[in-house]
């Protein structure tokens, strides 16, 4: 054989090697794409369920303190009923004594002057209609408006 006739036997075996590899590498790209893309997508999975986990120890924490502070708010809520009912309770009292000691006042027949008469009548009014109390109260609160529009009362004022 010729050098030219061995050349191109050469030529031709290079190629066909060429040409195998390069089969070869396209099979390999063809079989591993889909295992790449596989992978890929498993470890995207991963990732997302992690982030998932994440998120519901988030949900767990919040709900934790949701709870904390709905017993908190239960408390202030009771503490808050319980410190209206003193208040009130001071309130009426107090309005109820602002009777008592007029009420004094007018049998032990000391004068009962128009603006202590008016300062009464707010006394009565928010006793007997804002915090509707009545009983004793409103019995006194009557007697000091007998007195003070009695002709004992108004004689004693003239003076």
């Amino acid at each position: 054989m010729s050098i030219f006739q061995e050349f191109m036997q050469t030529v031709k075996d290079v190629a066909s090697f060429v040409g195998c590899l390069l089969s070869c590498i396209s099979l390999i790209t063809v079989c591993v794409k889909p295992v790449r893309k596989w992978v890929i997508n498993k470890i995207k999975a991963i990732a997302h369920t992690n982030e998932l986990n994440k998120q519901d120890e988030r949900i767990t924490i919040l709900e934790n303190q949701v709870k904390i502070n709905n017993e908190l708010l239960q408390e202030n809520i009771s503490s808050t009923k319980e410190i209206r009912n003193i208040i009130f309770t001071n309130e009426k009292d107090r309005l109820r004594g602002e009777l008592f000691n007029c009420g004094n006042r007018c049998r032990r027949n000391i004068p009962l002057t128009l603006e202590e008469f008016r300062y009464i009548q707010t006394v009565g009014d928010k006793y007997i209609n804002t915090l509707h109390c009545n009983s004793i109260g409103e019995d006194e609160y009557e007697y000091i408006k007998d007195y003070f529009y009695s002709s004992e009362n108004q004689l004693m004022i003239k003076k």
